[in-house]
């Protein structure tokens, strides 16, 4: 069972801070999920399968992880079509995106070229990959990634989130050689991650426990896990360094 939620007070008040914002493309695209900035360049992927690049407020570049003659229409052809959640920059204009459905993709804007390097079809310890989240990297040639559950895919993730079984992942791939192991399980969805810069540990969110874990895949405390934040004031997703690298924004 969780605990009772903290007082909205001190720094939890509510605030309006979100209603200040910039909108950026606003009724033009639907679902932007994960964002990738650099520069003048910003990258992210919809609901319709479509990952884009942004310059100056207008699509400039667009590419799709699944070849088909018509549009994706939609949400409700995300097994078709894909659905990318999260990315992250490996280099120049290469983007590694995690598709909740299909897999991990190497998205390549200069070429406007992509490849898949992790098949969510892959069994690891006997498990396919179910719900695949967010992602981060370790290096040009590793990158860690989510998987939210064993039982559930996206399309059913409410189940997962009721069920609350505990079944989410953290996993590791070389991309040189497609190896691929779990670092964690058993994790209460497992969505959010982010490498730390000690570059020795990880902090994932399990959304469901309304807490953050961290993980040390290096040092002398390899293997070992630890509480990062609990009793949060609502469910944590996406997790994100700031720029200094001090703080972590947790959405």
């Amino acid at each position: 069972s969780l605990p009772s939620p903290p007082p909205l007070v001190g720094p939890l008040s509510p605030n309006d801070f979100l209603t200040k914002i910039d909108r950026v493309l606003e009724g033009e695209i639907i679902g932007p999920e994960s964002i990738v900035v650099d520069g003048e360049k910003v990258y992210t992927g919809l609901a319709d399968g479509r990952i884009i690049q942004i310059v100056g407020g207008r699509i400039t570049k667009t590419i799709k992880l699944v070849d088909d003659k018509r549009p994706a229409d939609g949400s409700e052809d995300e097994e078709k079509f894909g659905r990318p959640l999260g990315m992250r920059q490996l280099s120049d204009e290469k983007i590694v995106v995690v598709d909740a459905f299909l897999g991990v993709f190497i998205v390549d804007f200069e070429t406007e070229s992509k490849r898949i390097v992790f098949d969510a079809k892959t069994p690891l310890k006997g498990a396919e990959a179910r719900f695949l989240n967010d992602i981060d990297v370790i290096s040009d040639d590793e990158v860690l990634f989510t998987d939210s559950s064993l039982l559930y895919s996206r399309k059913d993730s409410m189940k997962e989130i009721v069920g609350a079984r505990g079944t989410g992942r953290v996993i590791s791939l070389r991309i040189s050689t497609g190896e691929a192991k779990v670092l964690m399980s058993g994790l209460h969805f497992a969505n959010g991650i982010q490498v730390l810069p000690d570059r020795e540990s990880l902090i994932v969110a399990e959304m469901t426990r309304s807490r953050i874990m961290r993980y040390y895949f290096g040092g002398v405390k390899e293997g070992t896990f630890e509480e990062f934040c609990s009793n949060l004031p609502g469910m944590p997703d996406n997790l994100r360094l700031s720029h200094n690298e001090n703080s972590v924004w947790v959405s």
